[in-house]
C-alpha cells in the first residue's frame, strides 16, 4: 500500500504553537509483521490497566519506572489494549521522568481517544525550556489534525497529519532518529520532517504541556498503552504494536 500526502500549511495558533508540515511519503507494511517484545529490557511501558486514583501512582513496566501522581487520571473500562485505560479531564499533568534517551534515537507509541469538543491539547510533552512555549516533544491533537511538535532553528515546527483523530481510538507512533522525525497513524506512515531538532533535559509528562513554565493546552480524552523505546522501530514493528489491540 502506498500513501501520498501533499504539502500543507496551517496558521500558527494564538499561543504561538503548531505550524503543520506534511511531506509526500511512501509506506509499505509487511504481510507478516515482526512481533515486537513489548517488555524488551530497554523499553518502558505504561499499560494503563490499573487505577491510579486508588494507588496514587502510574504503574510502569519495569515497575522501577512507576511514578507517583496527584491528582491522578481516572481508570476507565473504555480501552483498546489490556484491561483498562486512563481518562484525562483537562486538569491533569503527570510527570513520567527521563523515559527517553537524551541524545539517542527513540520511538513513542500510544493509543488516544480525544474528546471531539476539545479543540487543542497536548497528550505527551517535553518542554524545551520553562521560558518559551517551545517543546522538545509534544504529541498534539487539534481540530482537523495532529502533530509531533518540536523546535527547529529556534521556532516551532512539526511532522503533522491532517486526519481528524478526535472521537475514536487511534494509534500514534512518533519516531526520532536524531535527523528526521516521522509519524505513523494506525500503523501507516503519514509524514516526515527534517531536523536538526533541539533537545532539552526536562522530563516527559502526559496530560498537558508547559508553556512558559505554566500548565497549558491540556489533553481531554482517554489514553492507553503508552510505550517508550530507545531506538527507532521499523514499519513492521510499528504494525505489530498496532495489531496488539482488542
Amino acid at each position: 500500500m502506498r500513501l501520498f500526502a501533499s504539502v500543507v500549511a496551517v496558521a500558527v495558533t494564538a499561543c504561538g504553537r503548531i505550524g503543520f508540515e506534511v511531506r509526500a511519503q511512501d509506506a509499505s507494511v509487511a504481510d507478516t509483521p515482526l512481533v515486537v517484545d513489548a517488555e524488551e529490557p530497554t523499553s518502558i511501558r505504561f499499560p494503563m490497566d490499573d487505577d491510579p486514583t486508588t494507588s496514587g501512582q502510574v504503574t510502569a513496566i519495569p515497575s522501577s519506572r512507576s511514578v507517583t501522581c496527584g491528582p491522578c487520571p481516572a481508570h476507565t473500562t473504555d480501552h483498546i489494549v489490556g484491561a483498562g485505560a486512563y481518562a484525562f479531564d483537562g486538569t491533569l499533568r503527570v510527570i513520567l521522568g527521563d523515559v527517553l534517551p537524551q541524545t539517542g534515537p527513540y520511538t513513542v507509541t500510544v493509543w488516544l481517544n480525544g474528546v471531539p469538543s476539545a479543540t487543542f491539547g497536548s497528550a505527551i510533552s517535553k518542554p524545551l525550556d520553562l521560558v518559551t512555549v517551545n517543546d522538545d516533544l509534544s504529541l498534539t491533537i487539534s481540530t482537523g489534525g495532529w502533530s509531533f511538535e518540536g523546535t527547529r532553528g529556534g521556532s516551532v515546527a512539526s511532522a503533522a497529519d491532517m486526519t481528524e483523530v478526535r472521537g475514536a481510538w487511534h494509534h500514534f507512533a512518533l519516531l526520532d532518529d536524531r535527523v528526521n522525525r516521522t509519524i505513523y497513524l494506525d500503523g501507516q506512515l503519514k509524514s516526515t520532517a527534517p531536523g536538526p531538532w533541539e533537545t532539552s533535559t526536562l522530563p516527559i509528562a502526559i496530560g498537558a504541556d508547559l508553556d512558559q513554565g505554566s500548565f497549558s493546552v491540556p489533553f481531554t480524552g482517554t489514553m492507553d498503552d503508552l510505550r517508550f523505546y530507545p531506538r527507532v522501530l521499523d514499519a513492521s514493528e510499528i504494525a505489530a504494536v498496532y495489531a496488539e489491540r482488542l
